[in-house]
């Protein structure tokens, strides 16, 4: 079967040409339009600006783009900026109570898997919880300005509560994997 032609492409396949073009050890960027839509869609449109301008191929797009892909950068790294202000803030909280707590997917995969924090979009964090003290960490969260996002409050739903705050922070606490 012939390959589809670049005229022809859907958003996703174009997207997985971009993204091949940028996991090589030297970026070329492919003959075909980025698709923004898709990219953020998908959650890589800040990693595909991270390694473009890190391979010095960012240059080579039109200006407007350069300056979208950096913008992306810019609001996934002062999100991550935010969420690592609360979890320290979250932290020492927890320590003068005693509650104990792991956080982990997201923002610490961020932290720990990708070359920069703003290459991973995330909102929010999530923290296990020791399942004795589901009771403290409901209290603890609440006294913290967090609600929780369930209609029921209180109620647990596949081990997983939601929670956000004013501050444009949401946690979701597991007591459960």
């Amino acid at each position: 079967m012939p390959e589809p032609s670049a005229t022809h492409l859907t958003p996703q396949d174009a997207l997985h040409a971009w993204v091949g073009a940028c996991l090589a050890d030297e970026v070329r960027l492919p003959d075909i339009d980025l698709p923004r839509q898709a990219a953020a869609e998908a959650g890589v449109l800040p990693w595909l600006g991270w390694r473009l301008h890190e391979s010095g191929a960012l240059a080579a797009l039109p200006g407007e783009r350069q300056e979208d892909l950096r913008a992306s950068l810019r609001r996934w790294g002062l999100m991550h900026l935010d969420c690592e202000a609360e979890l320290d803030r979250l932290a020492r909280s927890a320590a003068e109570r005693g509650l104990r707590f792991l956080a982990f997917k997201g923002h610490s995969v961020a932290r720990t898997l990708y070359p920069n924090p703003a290459c991973r979009p995330t909102s929010d964090f999530d923290l296990l919880i020791d399942p004795a003290q589901v009771g403290l960490a409901q209290v603890w969260l609440a006294e913290l300005g967090y609600t929780p996002l369930q209609k029921f409050v209180g109620t647990l739903w596949l081990g997983a509560q939601s929670w956000s705050s004013d501050a444009a922070s949401n946690a979701r606490f597991h007591a459960d994997l």
